[in-house]
């Protein structure tokens, strides 16, 4: 409660290593609205086309309608985790993990797929298409897609969902 807001890094050092990572402590100010991105199915096969709606609802009830939506898709190599095997990993990740990663350090790179804007709908809703051809350029094999969408247009305080569809 009592540390002063703003920018702070995190350092992490081993016999071998550096890492670091910076955040940021800044004053709570609740959202004025939710932010919720719901894809139709979570799991898919490759060439299949999907939906992934983004919904925005004031905090107080009701629909949040005709506010700005920008979103953006990424992909990334679907590489598997299972809870009653941490750190543990499938694929040829050429790291070595011999721990779970709490802060993100070995993260699968991602590549942007596009992006454009949008509108809500008198409901709150704005439905993005995933098109049966959208992995056509992408590497074989099972891949994630992130759908990340950020709502604005209530003061300047935008808010922002994601979800993930797996494409196998």
């Amino acid at each position: 409660d009592d540390m002063p807001l703003g920018a702070y890094a995190f350092n992490i050092t081993g016999d071998f290593w550096l890492s670091s990572r910076i955040f940021t402590v800044a004053e709570y100010r609740a959202p004025e609205f939710q932010v919720t991105v719901t894809a139709d199915q979570p799991e898919l096969l490759r060439g299949q086309a999907a939906n992934v709606t983004v919904e925005a609802a004031y905090l107080f009830g009701g629909a949040a309608a005709g506010l700005p939506v920008d979103w953006n898709i990424f992909e990334s190599e679907d590489v598997p985790e299972f809870d009653s095997a941490p750190g543990y990993v499938f694929g040829d990740q050429a790291q070595f993990i011999y721990e779970s990663d709490p802060f993100g350090f070995n993260a699968q790179p991602e590549t942007g797929l596009g992006g454009e804007s949008g509108e809500t709908d008198a409901a709150g809703r704005l439905v993005v298409p995933l098109p049966a051809g959208l992995l056509d350029e992408v590497d074989a094999g099972s891949r994630n897609v992130r759908v990340e969408a950020t709502i604005g247009g209530l003061g300047e305080f935008p808010v922002t969902g994601r979800t993930t569809v797996v494409f196998h």
